[in-house]
């Protein structure tokens, strides 16, 4: 399910300041997260907003407006409805500051552990992966979707190969073996099923993944209006798949590359960069 989250945005300062930030968040909440409900808290010294919203914090309008008045002092606090633990982030001249795990809405569940999802600035999805460990072994059943093509994947940690099934079918059609100097690809004649067991975990597992994190240029129009409307606000190319805008504008966190979010189980990174380079080769061949 979609988290639901109470937050509270405070911001302290200049009173003329305040005011002008305001106006510009205000604008901005309307514009870009028009289901966002709150309500603001006046006195003297500060700003309050309290926000009742799904699927995390609408960070951008509190952001933007902290860049233009980098003067005034903003802080975040929220917590999931159904939780006690508050998270707090800090705005300052268009920064933000985390105070511990950002991460609200991209925790591991039962469908697997969300380990790596990097994309580019202008929204294009590089690679997501979502996976889990195969039970009492080191191997790895995962997910893997990027703008233009996705497939089932099988990691074995010793040796590091790395089975992919073609699209969505349930069977695995090639194989590769990555080595420190890299990967070579193998096509399976004919390919080998996967179990019924695997199979339908592995379809559990992107089926979730695609309902809190993508949407896909060929749905219908009625279903996708709100993010077409959104890609068309930010300017973002629209790919056969894309990442939802609210994880783009509230999870992935900014960074010399790009966009990411990344591993957070340990040894969940040196998976997820096996998984990468079998793909790659695969791409390649």
């Amino acid at each position: 399910m979609t988290e639901r989250v109470e937050a509270t945005v405070r911001v302290r300062g200049d009173a003329e300041a305040r005011d002008a930030f305001r106006r510009r968040a205000n604008a901005q909440l309307a514009a870009e997260f028009p289901e966002v409900r709150y309500r603001e808290l006046h006195d003297r010294d500060q700003l309050d907003w309290r926000l009742a919203c799904e699927g995390g914090v609408p960070f951008p309008p509190f952001v933007e407006a902290s860049a233009a008045h980098p003067q005034l002092e903003c802080v975040v606090e929220w917590r999931e409805l159904q939780g006690a633990v508050v998270r707090r982030a800090r705005l300052a001249a268009g920064g933000l500051e985390w105070e511990g795990d950002p991460d609200l809405a991209a925790k591991p569940d039962a469908a697997g552990a969300i380990v790596s999802v990097p994309a580019s600035r202008d929204g294009e999805l590089h690679h997501a992966i979502v996976m889990e460990r195969a039970r009492g072994t080191e191997s790895c059943l995962g997910y893997l979707a990027t703008a233009e093509r996705h497939a089932f994947f099988l990691c074995e940690a010793a040796p590091r190969t790395v089975a992919f099934s073609d699209g969505l079918d349930p069977q695995w059609c090639w194989r590769a073996t990555v080595a420190a100097d890299g990967a070579t690809i193998e096509g399976l004649a004919p390919p080998e099923a996967m179990s019924d067991q695997a199979a339908e975990r592995l379809h559990h597992v992107a089926e979730r993944f695609a309902a809190e994190w993508l949407w896909f240029d060929a749905a219908p129009e009625a279903e996708t209006a709100i993010e077409r409307h959104r890609y068309a606000y930010y300017g973002l190319a629209v790919r056969p798949a894309n990442l939802q805008s609210r994880k783009l504008k509230r999870v992935l966190v900014e960074d010399a590359s790009g966009l990411r979010l990344d591993p957070s189980e340990p040894g969940a990174a040196e998976a997820a960069s096996v998984v990468l380079a079998a793909w790659a080769a695969l791409q390649r061949s």
